[in-house]
C-alpha cells in the first residue's frame, strides 16, 4: 500500500512540472518540495534517481531533448509509438553506472587490441573535453578490442554509450559486449544485422557522419534475441566480460570510429550524499590468500593530493566524501599493489569492491 500511495503522490506532483514544447520535442521537467515529506525532487545528484522510468509522450522521440531544472540530460530511451500511436521518451537512473570505457587509458585496466587497422586512446587538448577511444582503418577495415583485466556486470536495465563515425555514407558501426560464458549482445547500425546472428542485439538508425556525438541509450528488455535452438538461455549481460569490441562495416573507404562513456546502468535504490561525494573502498588480500590487516592503502588523485588509511581485522578499507568525476589511483602495502580491477579510475559512485590481491602484483 505505502508503495502504491507513493506512486500517487509521485505522479500528481510530477505532471505538474513537465511541459513538452510541441515543435521540438523538448521536454523540461522543474524540481517541486514534496507535500509529506518536504524534501527537494527531481533537483541535485539525485534527480534521475528520483525521476527514473518517468514516461513522456512527444511528437518526435528521436529529436527529443530533456532538461531538469534547466540542465540538460543525455540519459533517456527515445521510445517508439505505443498502442496509442505515441512516442515517447522515459527517464534513466545513472547515478551507479558500472563503467567498461570511461575517460582513463584503456591500457590502465586491460588490453588494448587493434585487429583491423589502428586503435589509440585520445585526450583531446581541450579541459573540459572527455577521453575517447578512435579505431580508424584507410581500407574500411575497422575493429578494435578490450580485454578488461576483471569487469562484471549485475542487474544491468540499460547500456549507454556515445560513439561518432567518420566514414562512407555506406559505413555502419557496431559495438558489441562478450561476456566470459560466450553470451554476446551488440549495438549495431541497420544494413549489418547478418554478421551478428549469434548475438543478442540493438537495431539504430545510421548516424550521420561528422564531428557531433551520438548518445546511445538502450534498454535490456529491447535485445532482440537469436534464433537459436537454446532459447532457455538468451544471450544476456550477467556476469564477467570478456571483451568489448567496436568498429566498422559494410565499406571499402578509410573511415574511423570514435567511442567513449560505455557504461551499464542500473536503477539504484542508494541514498546518496547531499553534496554528491561517494565512499570508495575494498579489501587487501595477503600472500597467503588471506585479509590482510595493518596495510597501508594510498588514494592518489590527479592533483597529486594524496590520502591515506589502514586496513582493519578483516582486510577492509575506506575513504569517505570523495568528489565525484575525479581522477584517482590506488596502490597497498610496501609493493604498491594496485586493484585487480585497474590501476586508474574515475570515482563515478560508491564503490567498496577495490579489492587489491597481493598474488597478482605486478
Amino acid at each position: 500500500a505505502g508503495v502504491a500511495i507513493n506512486y500517487r503522490n509521485m505522479r500528481e506532483q510530477v505532471y505538474k512540472r513537465v511541459t513538452v514544447r510541441p515543435g521540438t520535442s523538448q521536454v523540461r521537467i522543474a524540481s517541486w518540495v514534496d507535500p509529506v515529506t518536504g524534501k527537494h525532487i527531481g533537483s541535485g545528484p539525485s534527480a534521475l534517481q528520483e525521476l527514473q522510468g518517468l514516461t513522456v509522450y512527444v511528437p518526435e522521440a528521436r529529436a527529443a531533448r530533456v532538461t531538469i531544472n534547466g540542465t540538460e540530460t543525455p540519459f533517456f530511451t527515445r521510445n517508439g509509438a505505443d498502442q496509442t500511436g505515441k512516442q515517447s521518451i522515459t527517464l534513466v537512473d545513472h547515478t551507479a553506472p558500472q563503467m567498461l570505457i570511461d575517460s582513463v587509458p584503456l591500457q590502465k585496466g586491460g588490453a588494448l587490441l587493434a585487429v583491423k587497422g589502428n586503435v589509440e586512446d585520445i585526450k583531446p587538448e581541450a579541459p573540459a573535453a572527455t577521453d575517447f577511444v578512435r579505431a580508424s582503418s584507410a581500407n574500411g577495415e575497422v575493429l578494435a578490442e578490450w580485454r578488461p583485466r576483471y569487469a562484471t556486470l549485475s542487474n544491468i536495465s540499460h547500456f549507454s554509450f556515445e560513439y561518432r563515425k567518420k566514414a562512407a555514407q555506406d559505413a555502419r558501426f557496431f559495438m558489441e559486449i562478450e561476456m566470459a560464458s560466450g553470451a554476446k549482445m551488440v549495438a549495431l547500425e541497420q544494413g549489418i544485422e547478418d554478421q551478428f546472428l549469434s548475438a543478442s542485439r540493438w537495431e539504430m538508425t545510421p548516424a550521420p557522419r561528422g564531428d557531433n556525438w551520438i548518445t546511445v541509450v538502450v534498454p535490456v528488455t529491447q535485445l532482440r534475441w537469436p534464433i537459436s535452438k537454446d532459447t532457455m538461455r538468451p544471450p544476456l549481460p550477467l556476469g564477467r566480460v570478456k571483451a568489448v569490441r567496436f568498429g566498422v562495416l559494410g565499406t571499402t573507404h578509410s573511415a574511423s570510429v570514435d567511442i567513449r562513456g560505455l557504461a551499464g546502468l542500473r536503477p539504484s535504490s542508494n541514498i546518496l550524499a547531499p553534496d554528491g561525494t561517494k565512499l570508495i573502498g575494498g579489501q587487501v588480500i595477503g600472500h597467503n590468500g588471506k585479509p590482510a590487516q595493518g596495510q597501508v592503502v594510498r588514494l592518489q588523485h590527479a592533483d597529486r593530493r594524496q590520502e591515506e588509511t589502514v586496513t582493519d581485522a578483516n582486510g577492509y578499507y575506506y575513504f569517505y566524501r570523495q568528489a565525484a568525476g575525479t581522477l584517482a589511483s590506488l596502490t597497498a602495502g610496501n609493493l604498491n599493489c594496485a586493484p585487480t580491477r585497474a590501476s586508474q579510475f574515475i570515482i563515478r559512485q560508491d564503490d567498496p569492491e577495490w579489492d587489491v590481491d597481493y598474488r597478482h602484483c605486478n
